[in-house]
């Protein structure tokens, strides 16, 4: 299976009626949508602000359109776009994502062409406009709450990141002009009022490195250095938990947390940065950035690299996530916080740290203390309930800002920590600073600074809003950025020593019930829906029935009856997959109580001609228009169009004229064609089934349907 993006207008389109009918967005109800917060939870990324610090990290849930605004719906505001790199033909093994309990991958690139992820993200940036001038959610402060960035991501080398494809990419996203007036104009009539809908052509003003595990550091560097001095890119280098090094790792893996199953291999620690390397690097990138005028800053962490010991993936190795890279990746925070000088050798502000490791509802607000941004979520949303586990991470967070007393992050992270010995610690810089800028910069500025980190203790008021105006510019972010590092240093050490994160607690699996999935009828649990992270899998309703189908055998011109075919229908609601938003990655059938996996068993749907007859390895279907429908069963094309009662099958050896009444379907004519042989089969089961898929399709608002116009 491979990704189709969608046209926007079937998005548009879908977003309205299903909205309408069905008070849900791609299958995300508006109940469980993210409808703001009465407190700031905004924090400044780059130099832009962000409604609130959280969003999906590059993968699964930010390659297509459709993934972003269902983050947007959920309050995500950081969007870290799928990583693009130059290599755009990968075969990636299916399946390729097991999110069981702890999280395992096999997939680590964008697996659509380059050009089409640019065109994703430019329609995903209108689809975002959309939805804020259709008012979705409701209730929602745009002004206020509904901030959103996106962040480029790209890898994997510099001759890659050099390439005419990937410069005309970056160039595309930060400009996307023509393609946001392309998409305007192939609008359909029946959606021309959004075609004077205004988007930012400018998509993206940062990017994210992410480069292979045994990436020579020079290369690293080299990458980075370019994408600031060529584009003036704000830039965050994506860091691998193997900086801490093999022994460390594997004690913290076995004997501290007790995953003896994850084995490792010394060779990919002997090829990836070292920690000397990084923390050399990452001076002379601060540089860099202040040279060019942009922000720098690091993310912890990649994946961790460790051996298959499962039979779900093919490959050698995989790529682990969930709550024991949480542990890693805080241990690896902590240290490289302690370890990197607030200011730089040459003058140089903080670095930004964002954080991307088994973030959940639990220890989400936690994060934030340790003032990270943006703090990026992928495995927890791979789980039962899928993009509407994010707003109680929000809900959460603003709970225990109440109990802070405190309305906006900033003073959230300050009030976390000891906000007088965090000042204590940042008075000398500041002082150097004011001095430099040529402001009074004495004793008395000193005291000034203790006594409003004194007062903030105290009194939570609006953070050090006593201090003048200059003092408090420069005072603000180091006290933050300080109170962060002794954040960083406490989430550390509390997820060694929380069971949480222990294999013990993590040992459990989805419960299978011992049964097998089949084209029709399942426990219906629904869990195959939320679980996937393109929203490819849906729910349709069609009128249950057992019916007696007969299969007809061709002798010359007639077709007679040679056997009949129980096809028990026996419930109404119903779940298939739209291929073109599937890849197979197999989440949904990890949590499927039953076997086999919705995305192979359950009927297969393509948007239209060209992706069926692209996919003509898979048996599907899809719709011509509204009364017909075409289909693959076993490999064998057949055609149902129908209206009313009557029909016309066509399988390109006969057509049939057939009454399709409450006990199956009725012979009424039957055209023979030039390929026909006497013996070919014509299955009832089969017209059964296409009629049925035709009538349940069309009754709700999915995918399919969403292809039709008015």
């Amino acid at each position: 299976m491979e990704l189709v993006p969608q046209p926007l207008s079937n998005l548009l389109r879908r977003v309205e009626r299903e909205r309408d009918q069905h008070q849900a967005v791609f299958d995300l109800p508006l109940n469980k949508m993210w409808r703001g917060s009465p407190a700031d939870l905004s924090r400044k990324f780059h130099d832009e602000r962000a409604s609130t610090p959280v969003g999906p990290a590059a993968g699964p849930h930010t390659q297509l359109a459709q993934n972003l605004a269902l983050s947007y719906l959920a309050g995500g505001r950081v969007m870290e776009l799928k990583t693009v790199q130059i290599m755009d033909t990968l075969q990636i093994p299916r399946p390729c994502i097991d999110a069981t309990n702890i999280g395992f991958n096999v997939e680590w690139s964008q697996e659509l062409k380059v050009h089409e992820s640019q065109e994703e993200y430019a329609k995903a940036a209108f689809l975002l406009a959309a939805l804020k001038r259709l008012g979705i959610p409701e209730g929602l402060d745009l002004a206020k709450d509904g901030a959103t960035l996106f962040d480029l991501s790209l890898g994997y080398d510099l001759k890659g990141i050099q390439s005419e494809r990937i410069r005309g990419f970056i160039a595309g996203m930060m400009d996307a002009s023509a393609t946001l007036d392309r998409l305007r104009r192939e609008l359909p009539p029946d959606l021309a009022g959004f075609r004077d809908l205004e988007v930012n052509p400018v998509l993206v003003s940062g990017v994210t490195l992410s480069t292979f595990h045994g990436c020579p550091a020079d290369e690293i560097e080299l990458i980075a250095q370019h994408l600031m001095e060529t584009y003036r890119l704000h830039m965050v280098v994506k860091l691998n938990p193997t900086l801490l090094g093999f022994e460390a790792v594997n004690e913290i893996l076995h004997d501290r947390l007790g995953y003896h199953e994850l084995t490792l291999e010394r060779g990919a620690f002997d090829k990836d940065l070292k920690w000397e390397q990084a923390l050399a690097m990452i001076g002379r990138l601060r540089a860099v950035a202040v040279k060019m005028g942009v922000r720098f800053g690091v993310k912890l962490t990649n994946t961790m690299i460790v051996n298959n010991h499962k039979r779900f993936f093919a490959d050698k190795e995989m790529y682990m996530s969930g709550q024991p890279l949480h542990v890693l990746s805080t241990q690896l925070l902590a240290k490289l916080r302690s370890a990197l000088p607030l200011i730089g050798a040459g003058g140089e502000p903080p670095i930004m740290y964002s954080f991307s490791a088994g973030i959940d509802q639990h220890n989400f607000a936690a994060a934030v203390t340790a003032d990270l941004c943006p703090i990026t979520v992928c495995t927890d949303l791979l789980r039962p309930g899928g993009y509407a586990r994010l707003p109680k991470y929000l809900s959460d967070l603003e709970a225990e800002m109440q109990k802070e007393r405190v309305s906006d992050v900033e003073s959230f992270v300050v009030a976390k920590a000891d906000p007088e010995a965090a000042m204590a610690k940042v008075v000398d810089p500041v002082l150097a600073a004011a001095k430099n800028r040529g402001l009074a910069a004495g004793p008395s500025e000193a005291q000034a600074l203790l006594e409003g980190a004194a007062r903030f203790a105290k009194d939570r008021g609006a953070i050090a809003a006593s201090l003048p105006a200059a003092l408090r510019a420069l005072a603000l972010p180091l006290w933050i950025h300080e109170a962060g590092t002794h954040n960083a240093a406490r989430l550390a050490e509390h997820s060694l020593s929380d069971p949480r994160y222990a294999a013990a607690k993590n040992a459990k699996v989805p419960k299978k019930v011992g049964s097998n999935l089949a084209l029709f009828d399942c426990l219906s649990c629904d869990k195959c829906i939320p679980v996937c992270p393109n929203d490819a899998n849906f729910a349709y309703e069609v009128v249950p029935a057992v019916r007696e189908a007969p299969v007809w055998t061709l002798a010359g011109d007639a077709l007679t009856v040679a056997r009949t075919v129980r096809l028990p229908i026996e419930q109404a609601h119903q779940l298939a997959t739209f291929v073109d938003a599937c890849n197979a990655c197999g989440n949904c059938d990890v949590f499927c109580p039953e076997d086999g996996g919705p995305y192979n068993l359950k009927p297969h749907w393509f948007q239209g001609r060209a992706s069926f007859e692209a996919g003509a390895a898979l048996d599907g279907f899809y719709l011509e228009n509204s009364s017909t429908i075409v289909g693959r069963v076993e490999g064998a094309w057949m055609k149902l169009e129908r209206r009313g009662e009557q029909a016309r099958f066509d399988d390109k050896a006969v057509s049939v004229d057939l009454v399709l009444g409450p006990d199956g379907p009725r012979l009424k004519a039957v055209r023979r064609g030039a390929a026909a042989v006497d013996g070919h089969e014509v299955r009832g089961d089969r017209i059964v089934v296409l009629a049925a898929l035709l009538a349940g399709v069309l009754k709700t608002v999915n995918p399919v349907s969403s292809a039709l116009g008015t």
